[in-house]
C-alpha cells in the first residue's frame, strides 16, 4: 500500500466530519500553444481548450509550454481563510495562480533554477477567495525547458492533487516522494557501482602492462559512465539544481563516447594517427562552445555524440570485414558484436532497433534497460580483453623462459674451456644485447701446441641468430683440421646448405687467426 493511501486512511475521520477535501485529479482544461497572462484570470473562457488529465500519462511527452485550468465549487461552511493547494508532479517547472493571484512556483522559471519535479504544497492567502464568491479557479503555467523528466530522472507523473484545509495537508509526502525515488533507483545505483568496479579492474590491468592503451581508454570510458550514474543518484534530493550541472555532465558523457571510439581505433588495429586526432577534435567542439557561451552548445553535444558513435560503428564494420568475419574465433566474433551493439546503444538506436523498453519496474524498484544492456556488453568486452591479456602474458612468460634456457645453453657453448692445458690462457666476457645474440667465439689447442681461435658475428639478434651460432660452434668443434682455411671451408659448405631465405648467414662474416 502506498504512503498516500495510508495518509487517506489516517485522514478518513476528518473527511467524514465534512472537512474540506477536494480531489483535483482528473480532467483539466489545457492550452499548449499560447502563453498569455489572462489565462490566470478566473473569468477567462477556457471552454475551447483541450482536455488534459492529471496525473499525466507517464509516456506523455510534455509540451514546451502548458497552461492548465480547473474551477471547483467550495462547499458551504468551508473555512476559506486556511486553504492549501497540493500539487504532484506536473512538468519541469511551473507557477500556480488561484483566482488570478500568483500563490507560488517550483522556483525560477529557467533551466538553472530547475529542480526535480516533486509534490509541493502552497498555503493560500485568505484574499484569494473574496467574500460572496464560492468558486476557486486554479491555473498552472508550466514550462518543460526542453527536458523530459521521465527519461532523465525516471520519475513518473503522480499525485495527489488536492485542495484541503491546512491542517490536512500531506506535507511529508514531498520528502517521502524524494525518498521513494531514491529507493526506486537503487538497481541503477548498483549498476553504476558495478561499472565503476569493472573500470577499476581494467585500469589495474592496464597499470600492470602500460603498453595496452586500448584497455586504458575502455576503462576510463566506463569509469565516466559509472560516475555519471552515481552522480545522478546523489542528485535526487529536494534542494538540488540538476540542470546547473548539465553542461559538465554533457561534457563528461561526450568524453566517455570519445574514449570508447578511441578504444575502438586501438583495439581494432587502426594505426592511422589522424583518426585518433579527429576523435578528440570532434569532442572538443562542445566544451569550446560552452566556454564561448554559444547557444548551439547542446546541439553540438548531440551532433558530437552521434558523430562519435557513427564513426565507431563504421570502424568496427571495416575491421570485421578486413579480418574476415567468418574466419574469426567465437570469442573474436563475440567481441566485435559487443563493440557494435555498444556503439549502437550510444547512438540511441538500441531501443528503437531491438524494441527494448526504456525501463522495467518491479515494485518498488526501476531498472534502466539501457544501463543494464551497457553493463552486460561492457562485461563481455572486458572479459574478452582480459582473456587476451592473460593469454599474451602467459605466452610472453613462456617465451621468456625459453629464451632464458637458450641463453644458458649459449653461455655453456661459448664458455667451454679449450681442450688441453697448453701454454695459452683465454678469458672472455659475453654480453648479448638481448637474451640471445649472434656473436660467438671458439678456441682449441692445435696439435703443434698453438692456439686456434675463431671470432664471428651472425647478422641479426635473438633466437634466429643464436640458432645459427649453435650451428657454427658445432661445426668448429666437430672439424679436426688445424688449418684455418680448412675450418672456414667447412663453415662455407655448411652455410651453402642453409636456404638463404631462412638464414641471415648471407651477411655473416667471420675471421680466424693463429696464435703461437
Amino acid at each position: 500500500m502506498s504512503r498516500f493511501a495510508l495518509f487517506l486512511l489516517a485522514a478518513a475521520p476528518l473527511i467524514a466530519q465534512n472537512a474540506l477535501w477536494i480531489d483535483l485529479a482528473g480532467g483539466w482544461r489545457a492550452n499548449m500553444t499560447e502563453d498569455l497572462p489572462e489565462f490566470a484570470v478566473p473569468d477567462f473562457d477556457d471552454r475551447q481548450w483541450k482536455s488534459y488529465t492529471l496525473p499525466a500519462n507517464e509516456q506523455q511527452n510534455p509540451p514546451d509550454r502548458l497552461w492548465l485550468r480547473k474551477t471547483v465549487v467550495l462547499p458551504d461552511g468551508a473555512d476559506r481563510t486556511r486553504l492549501a493547494l497540493t500539487l504532484g508532479t506536473v512538468n519541469s517547472v511551473y507557477e500556480v495562480f488561484v483566482n488570478g493571484v500568483r500563490v507560488g512556483a517550483t522556483g525560477g522559471l529557467n533551466r538553472w533554477d530547475y529542480r526535480i519535479p516533486r509534490l509541493l504544497t502552497f498555503d493560500l492567502p485568505a484574499s484569494v477567495v473574496p467574500a460572496g464568491r464560492n468558486t476557486l479557479t486554479v491555473a498552472i503555467r508550466s514550462l518543460s525547458l526542453g527536458q523530459r523528466t521521465g527519461n532523465i530522472w525516471g520519475f513518473e507523473s503522480g499525485g495527489p492533487f488536492l485542495l484541503t484545509g491546512r491542517d490536512m495537508v500531506p506535507r511529508s509526502l514531498g520528502r517521502q516522494f524524494i525518498n521513494d525515488r531514491r529507493v526506486r533507483e537503487i538497481p541503477n545505483l548498483a549498476l553504476s557501482v558495478a561499472l565503476l568496479g569493472l573500470a577499476a579492474i581494467l585500469l589495474l590491468a592496464w597499470a600492470s602492462d602500460t603498453k595496452m592503451w586500448h584497455i586504458y581508454w575502455f576503462g576510463l570510458g566506463l569509469a565516466l559512465e559509472g560516475a555519471r550514474s552515481l552522480f545522478r543518484f546523489l542528485m535526487i534530493a529536494e534542494d538540488t539544481f540538476p540542470l546547473r550541472w548539465s553542461a559538465a555532465e554533457n561534457t563528461a558523457s561526450l568524453f566517455a563516447v570519445a574514449a570508447f571510439t578511441h578504444f575502438v581505433v586501438l583495439a581494432q588495429g587502426f594505426p592511422q594517427r589522424w583518426i585518433r586526432i579527429g576523435v578528440w577534435l570532434a569532442w572538443s567542439v562542445h566544451p569550446l562552445a560552452l566556454l564561448a557561451g554559444s547557444p548551439f552548445a547542446n546541439d553540438l553535444f548531440m551532433a558530437g555524440h552521434r558523430l562519435q558513435s557513427t564513426l565507431a560503428i563504421c570502424l568496427i564494420g571495416v575491421a570485421w570485414w578486413r579480418d574476415g568475419a567468418l574466419r574469426q574465433t567465437v570469442g573474436s566474433q563475440a567481441f566485435a558484436a559487443a563493440l557494435f551493439l555498444t556503439a549502437l546503444l550510444r547512438l540511441n538506436s538500441m531501443r528503437g532497433t531491438l524494441g527494448l523498453p526504456a525501463s522495467v519496474s518491479f515494485d518498488p524498484f526501476r531498472l534502466s534497460m539501457s544501463a543494464l544492456v551497457l553493463f552486460v556488453l561492457a562485461l563481455v568486452i572486458a572479459v574478452q580483453m582480459l582473456r587476451r591479456l592473460l593469454a599474451d602474458r602467459k605466452e610472453s612468460q613462456r617465451l621468456t623462459a625459453e629464451m632464458e634456457a637458450g641463453r644458458g645453453v649459449q653461455q655453456l657453448l661459448l664458455t667451454a674451456p679449450p681442450d688441453g692445458a697448453g701454454k695459452f690462457r683465454m678469458e672472455t666476457v659475453y654480453e648479448p644485447a638481448q637474451e640471445l645474440g649472434g656473436d660467438f667465439h671458439w678456441s682449441r689447442t692445435a696439435s703443434d701446441g698453438s692456439l686456434l681461435a675463431a671470432v664471428g658475428d651472425v647478422s641479426g639478434k635473438g633466437l634466429k641468430a643464436a640458432m645459427l651460432v649453435s650451428v657454427a660452434i658445432g661445426i668448429l668443434r666437430n672439424e679436426k683440421p688445424d688449418s684455418p682455411g680448412a675450418l672456414l671451408g667447412a663453415l662455407t659448405m655448411a652455410w651453402r646448405g642453409i636456404p638463404p631465405a631462412d638464414s641471415s648467414l648471407a651477411a655473416a662474416h667471420a675471421s680466424m687467426r693463429m696464435a703461437r
